[in-house]
C-alpha cells in the first residue's frame, strides 16, 4: 500500500488544554478511520502530524475512512471559531492602544504639511463661500494656515477665518490635550467590530467626561491592525452660543505613510437666525517630513488677501 505523506496543520490554538484536546482529536478520529498517527507533534499554537495508513480494516469501507477523516478536518476547522472573539480586548484597553498609536504618530510626525479646502453653505440664504488653505504644522509652533484663495461671500469668509484661528490655538499645548481621543476625556464601551474604509475596525460608544465644546458624543472606528483612527461620527458635547445648537461632526480618515490622518470633515450646526449651514473640510496632499516652501505666486495671493482684509 503506498505510504500517505501529508501533513494536517491545526492552527489557533492558544490554550494548552485546547493543544491537548486537539491531539487526542486526531488520534482518536485518525485510528476510527483506518489512518496510522505518525511523527505526532505538539507546539505551543499548533499540533502537527503525518498521517499514513494502518492495516485496512475488513469491515471499514474506503469511503467510511474518508469521511470519517473530513469530519475530522471540519471538527478542528469549527473548533478555532470561537477563540478568536476570546482575543478580542476591552474598550479600555483599546483606548489605551489608541493613545499609544497618537503618541507614536505625534513623535515622527513633527513637520508636515496639507492643502486644505474649506467649503462653507448655508441654506437658508442661498449663500456658500470656499477658502483654499495651506497648512503647515511643526511640533515646537503647531499648525499655521496661509489663506490661499477665496470664493463669495463675505460674511462666511469671515466664519471660516474664525474656525482657522481657532484650530491654530487648539494645536498646542495645553489646548491641543482638550481634543483628543483618549481616556482622560472619554469613557468607552465597546459595541463590535465593522469594515470601515476597506479595515476591520474595533467601534467604540465615545461618552466625554466632561461636558466640552471640544468633545464630541458619538462613536469611533479604530483599526483593529494599528489602532489608529479611521472615522468619528457624533454631536458635540456643548454648543459654542446660546443661539446655535451643539453642531454634530462625520470625520473620515485616510492611511499615509502608515498613519491615520483627516480626509474629510463635515460639519452641520442649525442657528435661529441663519438656519442650518455646512461645513465641509478636504484634506489632499500630504507632505510628510518635508521641508515645504510656499510657491512665490500663492504666497503673493495671500500677502494681497491679507492685506484686503486689513
Amino acid at each position: 500500500m503506498v505510504v500517505l505523506s501529508t501533513f494536517v496543520l491545526l492552527t489557533g490554538v492558544g490554550q494548552s488544554v485546547d493543544t491537548v484536546m486537539a491531539a487526542v482529536r486526531v488520534m482518536f478520529v485518525g485510528q476510527f478511520a483506518g489512518i496510522a498517527v505518525h511523527d505526532l507533534a505538539v507546539e505551543s499554537s499548533r499540533v502537527c502530524v503525518a498521517l499514513k495508513p494502518a492495516r485496512a480494516s475488513r469491515h471499514m469501507t474506503r469511503q467510511l475512512r474518508l469521511f470519517a477523516f473530513g469530519f475530522l478536518l471540519v471538527l478542528d476547522a469549527l473548533s478555532q471559531a470561537p477563540m478568536a472573539d476570546s482575543v478580542t480586548p476591552s474598550g479600555d484597553e483599546i483606548i489605551a492602544r489608541v493613545e499609544i498609536e497618537n503618541a507614536r504618530r505625534h513623535a515622527l510626525l513633527k513637520d508636515y504639511s496639507i492643502a486644505l479646502q474649506y467649503t462653507l453653505q448655508n441654506q437658508r440664504f442661498g449663500k456658500q463661500a470656499a477658502v483654499g488653505v495651506l497648512m503647515r504644522y511643526r511640533q515646537i509652533e503647531g499648525e499655521r494656515y496661509t489663506v490661499l484663495t477665496r470664493s463669495c461671500s463675505g460674511s462666511l469668509n469671515s466664519v471660516i477665518d474664525k474656525v482657522l484661528a481657532s484650530e491654530t490655538g487648539a494645536s498646542v499645548p495645553p489646548e491641543s490635550a482638550h481634543h483628543q481621543i483618549n481616556g482622560a476625556n472619554y469613557r468607552v464601551r465597546f459595541l463590535g467590530t465593522e469594515l470601515a474604509a476597506g479595515h476591520s475596525c474595533y467601534v467604540l460608544e465615545l461618552s466625554p467626561r466632561v461636558k466640552s465644546r471640544f468633545l464630541i458624543i458619538g462613536k469611533a472606528w479604530v483599526d483593529a491592525e494599528s489602532y489608529g483612527m479611521v472615522r468619528l461620527e457624533g454631536q458635540f458635547a456643548a454648543s459654542t452660543s446660546l443661539l446655535i445648537g451643539a453642531p454634530t461632526l462625520s470625520e473620515q480618515f485616510v492611511k499615509v505613510q502608515g498613519f491615520w490622518l483627516p480626509a474629510h470633515v463635515r460639519s452641520v450646526s442649525s442657528s435661529l437666525l441663519l438656519g442650518p449651514s455646512e461645513m465641509n473640510i478636504l484634506f489632499s496632499n500630504y507632505q510628510l517630513q518635508g521641508d515645504i516652501q510656499v510657491p512665490r505666486a500663492a504666497a503673493g495671493r495671500a500677502e494681497a488677501l491679507a492685506t484686503d482684509n486689513e
